[in-house]
């Protein structure tokens, strides 16, 4: 079996995996579940990016000040520190999230990236994270788990202890398909998260090998219907964005182009360079550098609307598929019931951070479309989009799989 095509198997075993994998939780044994285990290969990396130096704190007591007081007199009393010792019992026993509310981060915040070191997603999370960790006074970590469309990482960040410190930074377009489609998971893809801050859209576009004969889409589906079944479109993985954008450009047409799908666009980019696959759908954070070096050919905008950096592609939507937008957004989010004054925090920390000069520079030339808002508008903004998608599969017929 050509490679390419042999991770469709692999995809559909990490689907099996997380869809029995619903009783397993932080701590319990590999295969606890019932879940077939995920393969070795697939490891996940962490980045830490450090809280810069704050001023060193004033030089400590002396024991016998810290214990001690004295009176007029100088006779030394004993402080009585059972009081205290009651109160730190107290605040032990208080869950994570409440203990936590008044102060906000104490230590590091992990960040968790649903794809692969070098993916659009991750290079956003690593342009903006350092000024993040700054505004909070923390760390914040950067830590990929990478498969299923995102699902991997969402399903862990759902499962985590909802205080704040745990946080998912994905494209939550794939959540709101889950969400359309009753995908079997073990956590709702939208009930299970509080929607925290908002990145952007990336500026999106269909790319093809430069030795395929097409330079356009029409010229693209002209060559499909020749060749039925023959041609193979990488995406980021079943139910994502991009294999969305695919089927429904099959179903538009009347063609079959053969889908072949990653854990992530990086991995994608690397066959489609081996011209073991003949297409994708890439940001221009991931394709810039091979778009100038010669080594892929974009062919097509797959916003809504066009890219001024990029003022010679049509759009999709203005060539035969009248609304076509992959809706790609990247965000971040908590599990739900974390408390509302740490969601506050980190969209506080995250906007400052986004309006930051050089990260906003290193975005925007990334292909970013910076839109960063509240949570009570992001929120308003994922039920629209939700909307959008579920009449998009109504209007189409298209099924993911």
């Amino acid at each position: 079996m050509p490679p390419a095509l042999a991770r469709r198997d692999e995809a559909a075993g990490l689907i099996r995996h997380l869809r029995t994998a619903g009783t397993a939780r932080d701590g319990d044994e590999p295969g606890s579940s019932g879940a077939p285990p995920l393969p070795a290969r697939w490891t996940d990396t962490t980045t830490v990016f450090p809280q810069p130096d704050t001023k060193r704190m004033a030089a400590k007591q002396t024991a016998s000040e810290e214990d001690r007081t004295m009176s007029k007199q100088g006779r030394a009393i004993a402080v009585d520190r059972r009081p205290l010792l009651g109160l730190l019992a107290a605040a032990s026993a208080m869950p994570r999230g409440v203990a936590a509310q008044g102060s906000f981060p104490t230590r590091p915040v992990t960040l968790v990236v649903a794809f692969p070191p070098g993916a659009s997603t991750d290079v956003t999370a690593r342009r903006f994270a350092p000024r993040a960790s700054a505004q909070l006074g923390q760390a914040l970590v950067v830590e990929n788990r990478t498969g299923a469309a995102g699902n991997v990482a969402a399903g862990y960040v759902a499962r985590a202890a909802a205080d704040g410190y745990t946080l998912l930074h994905t494209n939550y377009v794939s959540l709101l398909i889950a969400k359309a489609t009753n995908t079997r998971l073990d956590f709702d893809p939208v009930d299970a998260f509080v929607p925290v801050a908002q990145i952007g859209p990336n500026v999106n576009m269909l790319v093809v090998r430069p030795d395929l004969p097409v330079r356009s889409l029409p010229e693209l589906v002209a060559l499909a219907r020749r060749d039925p079944e023959k041609l193979t479109m990488g995406t980021i993985g079943i139910g994502s964005a991009y294999h969305m954008g695919l089927e429904w450009l099959n179903l538009t047409f009347g063609m079959k182009i053969t889908h072949v799908p990653y854990r992530g666009a990086a991995e994608a980019v690397n066959d489609l360079l081996g011209n073991r696959i003949d297409m994708m759908f890439s940001s221009l954070t991931l394709a810039k550098p091979h778009l100038e070096a010669g080594r892929m050919r974009a062919i097509s905008i797959t916003n809504m609307e066009p890219a001024p950096m990029l003022p010679n592609l049509a759009t999709i939507a203005s060539q035969g598929v009248p609304g076509f937008d992959l809706l790609t957004q990247t965000a971040i989010f908590a599990p739900a019931g974390t408390p509302a004054s740490a969601v506050e925090r980190i969209n506080g920390a995250i906007n400052a951070a986004l309006e930051d000069p050089a990260v906003k520079a290193q975005l925007t030339n990334d292909g970013v479309i910076l839109t960063p808002m509240s949570p009570a508008a992001f929120q308003e903004q994922i039920r629209g989009q939700l909307a959008t998608v579920r009449d998009v599969f109504a209007r189409t017929g298209i099924r993911l799989e």
